[in-house]
């Protein structure tokens, strides 16, 4: 009896080692970076933030919600954390772990925004955000939720949480050319035009709002690029107010166009009721042999209702550029107005001939 009860003992005492060596291995625990990227439908490729047309963009805010064993109700990770870029790696300020139970996960939302949200930053399932009065250069971007994520896996760029930004304002700019600055008939006259434009407007447009975005419905695929989109839209508050350009004239060549308006944010909405206006000059100087004539006229255009354009006349929606592409021929009086829609990055044309 004593010969079994003394080899039991060895083997607890030897289980009991083998433990204690276990225990006391160091364990590299990894920890959250991001895969940050932005997403360009025409090539179905995501373009790399801080490139492009998002150069610029340094950092970004993330916050997180762990799953603990797999529950359904999440409980804070880490919120409104800065998001920056090291060497190639998108990483908070300090080191956050993934969990280690195998059944644990982390929900992530993501955004960079010149506007701070609501309340400071999003729950685990909405983000709203209240714009006063939009200034043509603030921008606002959320990420696709990024579900169940439990590791660094390979999905953009480098292997991190799967962060995929879109725009929620809109873009709009104006240009303007001449189609012609000089001729030369065959009788010898030449004849040169300027052209001049002054008082453009875009008259009815909302500068204040709110948006409300939610995010609830979870990928049925639990996959490395399990992601999904944000629902939901702008309302607006506050009277409509104008988009003007130069007040005082600007002279346009027949090389390349003149920005009347610059590229510029603008909130995303219908553009019924909006209208264009602008006083147009013309000069023209006809010379032979010395002699010359000079005639100016001006024309103002007024309520020029964007919707009447052919091709594209649509709304101004999230996530799109449109640059309205103004075209005067001096020789004919004719004045083209061409919008170019940029929209995830797919373009499309229309044009409007005003006599």
């Amino acid at each position: 009896m004593k010969k079994w009860f003394n080899i039991a003992v060895l083997a607890v005492l030897v289980g009991l080692m083998a433990c204690t060596k276990v225990e006391n291995t160091p364990e590299v625990q990894e920890s959250i970076s991001y895969a940050v990227g932005s997403y360009a439908q025409a090539t179905k490729t995501p373009q790399e933030l801080g490139a492009g047309d998002y150069a610029g963009i340094t950092s970004f805010k993330s916050s997180a919600w762990l799953h603990a064993n797999g529950s359904a109700t999440g409980t804070a990770f880490f919120a409104n954390e800065t998001i920056s870029k090291t060497g190639s790696t998108w990483e908070p300020a300090q080191d956050y772990y993934w969990p280690k139970h195998p059944s644990s996960y982390l929900n992530f939302v993501s955004w960079y925004s010149t506007i701070t949200p609501d309340s400071g930053y999003p729950t685990e399932d909405a983000i709203n955000w209240t714009v006063s009065s939009l200034a043509d250069d603030d921008d606002i971007m959320i990420a696709q939720k990024a579900w169940r994520q439990k590791s660094n896996v390979q999905t953009y760029y480098t292997p991190g949480v799967p962060t995929l930004f879109r725009h929620v304002l809109a873009q709009v700019g104006v240009n303007a050319k001449s189609s012609i600055a000089t001729k030369t008939s065959a009788d010898g006259v030449t004849t040169t035009w300027t052209v001049k434009v002054s008082n453009f407007k875009i008259k009815d447009v909302y500068t204040a709002g709110t948006l409300s975005l939610t995010n609830t419905t979870e990928p049925t695929d639990y996959t490395v690029s399990s992601t999904t989109t944000w629902t939901g839209d702008w309302s607006y508050t506050g009277s409509k107010t104008n988009i003007n350009g130069p007040a005082t004239e600007t002279e346009l060549n027949a090389d390349d166009y003149t920005a009347i308006v610059a590229m510029r944010s603008v909130l995303p909405q219908s553009v019924s009721g909006a209208s264009m206006s602008m006083d147009v000059e013309i000069t023209t100087l006809s010379a032979k042999n010395g002699n010359s004539i000079s005639l100016t006229e001006k024309v103002t255009m007024d309520n020029i209702a964007l919707t009447d354009f052919t091709g594209y006349n649509g709304d101004w929606d999230m996530n799109m550029k449109i640059t309205y592409n103004i075209i005067v021929n001096p020789e004919t009086g004719a004045i083209s107005l061409i919008p170019v829609l940029l929209t995830d990055w797919a373009t499309a044309n229309s044009i409007l001939i005003i006599e």
